[in-house]
């Protein structure tokens, strides 16, 4: 604020007092919704200072056919309507409502489909929700985020703005709501007013806080760089490690499109050529599969020393020989990998470690590639613990059709979200892997 205590230079600087003001709750670990467009530039700062999970919260006022700028309630992206205590008696039916709330609730899904690329919403059951808004003129659509969050059944709301109307907290607050204002002027004018620098928020920057761009890395083993792609989404529910038996394999727009797939669902990537563009222009090279599991080994040791990577749950994803380096990584002890899947691999490669492997696996290959389907057939049998052998329809040695992409991305993302986020997760690691028993083909886990 300025020298007058009644200004803000900006938002960046109004959310940092803010933030200041929201400290003590960070022992909460809050998810912090920021109503688009303006308040998310405030929410992603107040975010970083509590390391809290960032989300948006999306309603809209519904207008009076005649008189638009009336608002006669408010409708949420779940298609939920809180109607203000005169609609009905205002030209309204319940038909024409209920057809205009329709029509904005397949806006506001487009718009968060939008922002965050598609990103799921964080869950809200259960955990305490700070909603910033930029300003807070009278309360009616934070009143209708209030009641959408009650809905979702969150177990604290605390509405978090720089400026304020007297009569807007004190609505706010006679619903039960923590009100923290930096400002509340009794006099109150537009909420621009209070800002020096109050330009428009950009659809682009919006959802810039929500997409992840990947960044070239290098991990070095043994003197050798090795080049990895690196994508990292806030607060990532789980790391994926691509392993390929090349010097470029993490360039493969296949490749790209599955690890893009993964990040849209809060999946940190690590695409990693476990080979030079040197070394791979021997073809030989790419059989040495001691050699390329050292170096997977290697990678996997350079991203748990990363904090944000350190704990989180991991799968393994192989691709032809980077399959049989990332089997044999998985049937070593001490690397507490959940799960393991292989696109047109060679697990035949590494039939001496199969008996020994008890972290799940989804096996895709092409179901028109004979010779390929074969080799996994056996290597499946020689299997023990969890494990899917999915044939791709119609697919033969390539699988490049976007019908065969969408269900290779489809079945990838099924089965790396039962492994790494469900409750047996932790039982996994913990009991003995003869509990662990999978049937062959389509008799496997659905």
């Amino acid at each position: 604020m300025d020298r007058f205590q009644n200004r803000f230079q900006n938002r960046t600087v109004a959310a940092q007092q803010l933030a200041d003001q929201l400290e003590d709750l960070r022992e909460l670990k809050p998810v912090v919704l920021g109503i688009p467009r303006g308040a998310m530039p405030m929410a992603k700062i107040i975010a970083d200072r509590l390391e809290a999970d960032l989300d948006l919260v999306l309603v809209k006022k519904i207008g009076h056919p005649q008189h638009p700028e009336f608002a006669l309630g408010s409708v949420t992206e779940n298609g939920d309507v809180i109607l203000g205590s005169g609609a009905l008696q205002n030209g309204m039916i319940e038909e024409d409502l209920a057809e205009q709330a329709a029509k904005i609730a397949t806006r506001l899904r487009e718009m968060r489909a939008h922002y965050t690329n598609g990103r799921p919403a964080v869950p809200l059951r259960g955990r305490d929700v700070i909603v910033v808004d930029d300003g807070i003129a009278t309360g009616a659509t934070m009143l209708a985020a209030i009641e959408f969050l009650r809905r979702a059944q969150v177990r604290q709301i605390v509405v978090a703005t720089p400026v304020a109307s007297p009569q807007a907290v004190q609505r706010l607050e006679d619903e039960g709501v923590e009100v923290r204002a930096l400002l509340t002027p009794e006099e109150f004018g537009a909420v621009s007013y209070y800002y020096d620098n109050f330009a428009q928020v950009s659809d682009a920057e919006v959802g810039g806080f929500f997409r992840v761009s990947p960044r070239e890395i290098e991990v070095f083993e043994d003197g050798v760089k090795l080049n990895a792609t690196l994508g990292l989404p806030m607060k990532p529910r789980g790391l994926v490690v691509f392993a390929h038996g090349s010097g470029h394999g993490r360039q493969s727009p296949k490749n790209q499109y599955i690890a893009e797939a993964f990040n849209r669902q809060g999946f940190a990537t690590l695409l990693v050529d476990l080979m030079t563009p040197e070394e791979a222009d021997d073809d030989l090279n790419r059989f040495e599969i001691g050699l390329l599991a050292h170096r997977l080994r290697a990678c996997l040791a350079w991203a748990r020393k990363d904090p944000r990577l350190a704990d989180i749950p991991l799968a393994l994803y192989g691709t032809h020989t980077g399959t049989a380096a990332a089997l044999m990584v998985a049937a070593q002890p001490g690397h507490r990998i959940d799960a393991l899947v292989s696109r047109s691999g060679r697990p035949d490669l590494v039939t001496e470690v199969l008996p020994q492997l008890r972290v799940p696996v989804l096996f895709l290959v092409g179901a028109k590639d004979r010779a390929v389907l074969h080799l996994h057939e056996e290597s499946f049998i020689q299997m023990h613990g969890e494990r899917q052998l999915h044939p791709i329809p119609e697919a033969g040695a390539f699988i490049d059709t976007d019908l065969q992409m969408e269900e290779i991305v489809r079945e990838s993302l099924r089965w790396v979200e039962r492994h790494l986020l469900s409750p047996a997760r932790d039982r996994r690691h913990a009991e003995p892997v003869s509990s662990f028993v999978s049937e062959l083909h389509a008799g496997g886990p659905a």
